[in-house]
């Protein structure tokens, strides 16, 4: 089966037609280490617009984390309110 690529933002957006739909899965870039499970939508349209959509968010939360992490090191915030505001993003 073939497989489809295209990058957006540095990551890889890979889609794979099935019986009835697209299957596309995320892989970022090589400095993060976690990707998604393939999921199953019924167009491509609608796989790459869910695609860029949780690669944007994910790229807005490794922002928020940055800037925590420079905030805490600098001493503009604790690092118990660090932490906890890690793990609100799902971090730790």
């Amino acid at each position: 089966m073939k497989t489809w690529n295209v990058c957006y933002h540095n990551w890889l957006i890979l889609a794979m037609p099935l019986e009835g739909g697209w299957a596309i899965k995320c892989l970022p870039p090589a400095r993060h280490k976690t990707s998604t499970n393939w999921q199953a939508y019924k167009t491509i349209d609608e796989g790459m617009a869910s695609a860029k959509e949780y690669i944007d968010r994910t790229i807005a939360l490794y922002v928020l984390a940055d800037t925590l992490l420079e905030l805490c090191e600098t001493g503009k915030i604790q690092e118990n309110e660090c932490q906890g505001l890690l793990l609100s993003l799902g971090y730790c």
